[in-house]
């Protein structure tokens, strides 16, 4: 079974490691992030490595975007396969790549991410939550961002793991502005047969920037597509439609409810959670409601499971 983030005792053991340390991230930007997104677009002139150029071209520009404000890193390491090529090791971290919350002394194997760093099915690029709230920089969960590390011949060799949180700018940022979003979304909306400056499209781009930035980035486009096709029906009918994106390895399960605006009040919200967290299992949850203007209001919920739960 693979491992999960467990990352309550990452974040206890890592405040005191976190201040003391006195790593500076001030020239993160430019001695990590731009080398590797150098990296990325040397990979996709070359035509050498198994993923598309536009896929590595627009996974750089995302390590850009990060980079401009965007993204507090608090941690930093880099992985590499051991020498028996196992697809699912993630032991060998390389030297003293290690920083902030993954230096060595602070990491330790539950705070592991549970993605294998090679297979046939591994993607470029890995974006998942952790389990625990980052509070050495604010209470919110933090983001593990991970690039696979690719060797001369194009094969992933490794991975580059960073550990931070999404900053306010980028949680409010538009959609279509955000590289690798951006291009999803746009997708989308053309998979609907609606150009995105018609009465459809807008309104199907209305619905996505009402979506958790978090989702975003964690939801494909086929599920960001069933989303969004299926919320623009709510509104004319009337009904109630809640979408369920599980996490991959079993750590908590994301609810999106959409409701009538008028039908929304706390004690609505109160028997959904409770529904929720009896029928998934969940130890806790949390929530953000959105109620604007529009027809629809809009209530995310996180089910959180216990640490060391996996999938069914």
């Amino acid at each position: 079974a693979v491992r999960g983030v467990t990352a309550t005792r990452l974040w206890e053991d890592g405040m005191s490691a976190y201040h003391s340390a006195k790593f500076d991230f001030e020239r993160f930007d430019t001695d990590v992030w731009q080398p590797l997104a150098d990296e990325l677009d040397r990979a996709a002139t070359s035509g050498a490595s198994r993923y598309s150029a536009d896929e590595l071209t627009e996974c750089a520009k995302l390590l850009r975007w990060l980079a401009d404000g965007h993204y507090t890193v608090l941690g930093y390491s880099r992985f590499e396969l051991d020498s028996a090529g196992k697809a699912d090791s993630r032991e060998q971290a390389v030297g003293t790549t290690g920083l902030g919350l993954m230096r060595p002394e602070v990491r330790s194997a539950p705070h592991e991410l549970p993605v294998p760093v090679s297979g046939k099915d591994r993607p470029l690029l890995v974006l998942t939550q952790g389990s625990a709230p980052a509070t050495v920089h604010r209470s919110v969960y933090p983001y593990f961002v991970g690039i696979a590390v690719l060797g001369k011949d194009g094969a992933v060799v490794g991975e580059h793991l960073f550990v931070g949180v999404f900053t306010v700018t980028a949680l409010h940022e538009n959609v279509l502005d955000i590289p690798v979003i951006g291009g999803r979304v746009r997708r989308v909306i053309e998979r609907a047969g609606f150009g995105i400056d018609s009465f459809s499209g807008q309104a199907m781009l209305e619905v996505v920037q009402s979506f958790p930035r978090t989702e975003l980035f964690s939801s494909d486009a086929d599920a960001l597509f069933t989303t969004t096709s299926s919320v623009l029906n709510v509104g004319l009918r009337r009904q109630v439609r809640l979408f369920l994106r599980e996490d991959a390895f079993g750590r908590f399960v994301s609810c999106l409810v959409y409701l009538p605006r008028d039908r929304y009040t706390t004690r609505v919200r109160l028997e959904m959670q409770d529904i929720l967290v009896r029928e998934l299992g969940g130890v806790s949850i949390e929530y953000s409601a959105r109620v604007t203007e529009s027809d629809l209001a809009n209530v995310h919920f996180t089910v959180r499971r216990a640490e060391g739960d996996e999938a069914a």
